[in-house]
């Protein structure tokens, strides 16, 4: 009876161990909102990309940015990231790809002439494709500590500074 008892106890243990490390483990949910002044058939000017100025002038230009993507967190924790995306425009399609970047300094794949950032050497993870305006997707990424990029490929987006960096903390 008395190694039943231990028997049980130790089970118990390990079950409850178990079930207080699933807690431990739930996902992050990131609301994302995809947005933009409309005005975007007004020239582009300055392109405003990673790798492209210092962090000084590339926070500045980003104030005055066209369009954009806001996270209601800059920083989450490894594991598995849910992005809950809505397309808050009134008028333009948005996207949102998810790509794990280096650095701050180093520019993404941009091709000038098609006005998007090249995917085949960008690396995503994932997207949410093509949202209309009011829209809303969802993306589960598991995400290992680093800094992502996130931005919208529509042609011109990026380039109108619709970027923003994510930094997954271990």
């Amino acid at each position: 009876m008395q190694a039943f008892r231990k028997t049980a106890f130790a089970l118990s243990v390990t079950l409850l161990s178990l079930a207080f490390a699933d807690i431990g483990a739930a996902a992050t949910t990131l609301k994302v909102s995809l947005w933009d002044k409309g005005d975007h058939k007004s020239a582009l000017g300055t392109p405003i990309m990673l790798g492209t100025m210092d962090e000084a002038a590339l926070a500045e230009a980003l104030k005055t940015a066209k369009m954009g993507i806001t996270l209601d967190m800059a920083e989450v924790p490894a594991g598995e990231v849910i992005f809950d995306v809505t397309n808050d425009s009134d008028m333009i399609e948005h996207e949102m790809l998810v790509a794990p970047i280096a650095d701050l300094t180093t520019p993404m794949p941009y091709d000038a002439v098609k006005m998007r950032v090249d995917e085949s050497l960008s690396n995503d993870l994932g997207e949410v494709p093509e949202l209309l305006p009011a829209e809303s997707g969802s993306l589960t990424l598991t995400l290992t500590p680093g800094i992502y990029l996130l931005y919208c490929n529509i042609q011109g987006h990026y380039a109108m500074g619709m970027w923003t960096i994510l930094t997954v903390k271990g």
